[in-house]
């Protein structure tokens, strides 16, 4: 059984980079992973899958990743935000 990773960004090349960058990893430390790419906030809420990890771009086109976290039912699911502004630092913590 491994670790079931969402990736959560509206910008293709970011949701590319960190989707290819989390498998090397993940191959190279022998870690079994299943990672999920979404391009919107609305198509990860509608998953059925249970994620252990969502890495959440704070900003996408008509959503707010902070937002679409805290709607996130995932009960024992880690949430790491990314993004290259520091204007939401505070509230992600929240």
């Amino acid at each position: 059984m491994g670790i079931v990773i969402a990736i959560c960004d509206d910008t293709e090349l970011d949701l590319k980079l960190l989707d290819m960058m989390l498998k090397e990893y993940c191959r190279d430390r022998k870690i079994p992973a299943e990672i999920y790419p979404f391009t919107s906030g609305h198509d990860l809420l509608q998953s059925k899958k249970n994620f252990d990890i969502i890495f959440m771009d704070i900003y996408l086109k008509g959503e707010s990743g902070i937002q679409i976290a805290r709607q996130y039912s995932g009960a024992h699911t880690q949430i790491v935000f990314a993004s290259a502004s520091r204007e939401h630092a505070i509230e992600a913590f929240n």
